[in-house]
């Protein structure tokens, strides 16, 4: 129950607290704040229903959705809040129900599910439409790639005997039933149907979607907004790890009036509505597929579909929208050419020799061809809670870990030394740009005179 101080009101508890596993060393935390009075809360772990509490995360006031990250793959947690104040008062507790982190899955391939309706399908005189253009540049860039989806209609030879002829491209579908495909009892794009076909769990969902509410719908921008937003909340919901790439729409050059100017009224409103959604924690994309895409010689007779020409255009788009997700892979062909974890580009290379495999530049920020450049090395800092000095470190961390960054601590630097995790996050990390976060964690035992604590961050991949 509520603990007063001094005949001071307590903090009231918060309300509806929900984990929700959104990789395999990520949950996110949320809840709704009920207090007017608090000074942070405090937010608690045990492994399992029965496990014992552990302090993880103290945050600042009126905070109400948080990241714990560094959790141990294919392990159930339980998490529990509490609102405190200055005077050493504190809210009862909220509790979630125990939760399940996924299992680490190495990559590659990376699972990409193409998800629309005829455009992702290929129509309009070709086959595939974008897929086979799109991963053929995916190979010949050293991504391994898989897609994901439960047609095999429109494909090419190529695609057929590579085993990617999968997609969720569906003619004549509105946004509605895009929906509700993914996880209908007779469809279960997502879902799986029991006894048919297992759920899927894409890693990436190429999506473009909005053309036939507008078209045969007669919908205007406004309308087809309102049902993509219900699309992008129920994705989010039922696989919060994948990264959602949402395209506009590219150019009508039919004969239905007002149609084009629909078109673009949607697409407009679509930047704004995915930046709702990034605030909102999703991991979801805009990508301006009608720059790619700007031209009547790119689109077929019927003034909708795209031409070859046009499904060329939409490939090279979706490869250059792949550039900026926040995976390993797109870190890699930026730095090496090559999306490819081998030779100069494996995780434990280290190309410039400056002591940092790839995959702690990666992690913490650095460039691995040029010793030193771009690290922000984690510093150690004393911090102070209620007059308690501890031992604490600040690191860069990436906003969408696709690598465990756990923080550990030790008594001394001995070959026998015993490093244990459990540190405890100080607030929300800090956004340092749309790839990193500053973090910082302290230790759980006090410093004391004559005593010594060492802090480090161990990094690691699935």
């Amino acid at each position: 129950m509520a603990a007063p101080v001094c005949g001071r009101a307590a903090p009231v508890a918060p309300a509806a607290f929900m984990a929700i596993p959104v990789s395999w060393t990520q949950v996110r935390l949320s809840w709704t704040d009920q207090s007017t009075n608090e000074s942070g809360f405090v937010i608690e772990r045990r492994p399992g229903s029965d496990g014992a509490w552990a302090p993880v995360i103290i945050t600042e006031p009126n905070l109400t959705r948080i990241e714990d990250v560094g959790l141990t793959a294919a392990t159930s947690y339980t998490y529990r809040i509490k609102a405190i104040d200055t005077f050493g008062g504190a809210s009862s507790h909220a509790f979630t129900s125990a939760i399940v982190i996924p299992a680490a899955r190495k990559r590659p391939p990376i699972v990409v599910m193409p998800l629309g309706d005829s455009i992702t399908r290929g129509t309009g005189g070709t086959q595939a439409g974008y897929r086979d253009p799109l991963y053929t540049r995916l190979k010949n860039a050293g991504y391994s790639i898989s897609y994901a989806g439960s047609e095999t209609t429109t494909a090419t030879p190529l695609l057929t005997e590579a085993g990617n002829d999968h997609h969720e491209g569906h003619a004549g579908y509105a946004i509605s039933q895009i929906s509700g495909g993914l996880d209908g009892a007779t469809t279960g794009w997502l879902t799986g149907v029991a006894g048919e076909r297992d759920p899927v769990y894409p890693d990436v969902i190429l999506l473009m979607a909005g053309t036939n509410d507008i078209g045969t719908g007669g919908s205007t921008g406004a309308a087809a907004l309102t049902r993509m937003d219900a699309l992008l909340n129920k994705l989010g919901t039922l696989r919060p790890a994948a990264l959602i790439i949402v395209s506009t729409l590219v150019p009508y050059y039919g004969t239905t009036a007002t149609r084009e100017q629909r078109q673009l009224d949607y697409n407009a409103g679509l930047t704004s509505l995915v930046a709702a959604h990034r605030a909102a924690g999703r991991r979801v994309w805009l990508y301006d597929m009608r720059a790619k895409v700007n031209s009547p010689a790119q689109i077929s007779s019927d003034g909708v579909h795209p031409n070859q020409s046009g499904y060329n255009a939409i490939a090279a788009g979706w490869f250059e929208a792949f550039q900026a997700l926040p995976m390993i892979e797109t870190w890699r062909h930026a730095k090496f050419g090559s999306a490819s974890s081998q030779g100069a580009a494996a995780d434990l290379a280290d190309p410039d020799a400056d002591g940092r495999c790839n995959l702690l530049e990666y992690a913490l920020g650095g460039d691995p061809v040029l010793a030193g450049l771009g690290v922000v090395s984690p510093h150690a800092s004393v911090v102070v809670e209620a007059g308690i000095e501890r031992l604490a470190l600040t690191f860069l961390r990436r906003r969408h870990a696709d690598v465990a960054y756990t923080v550990e601590t030790a008594s001394d630097l001995n070959a026998g030394a015993i490093w244990t995790a459990g540190a405890v996050q100080i607030g929300a990390g800090l956004p340092v740009d749309d790839y990193f976060e500053k973090v910082t964690c302290r230790d759980t035992e006090p410093l004391v005179p004559g005593g010594r604590r060492f802090i480090r961050v161990r990094v690691s991949g699935p």
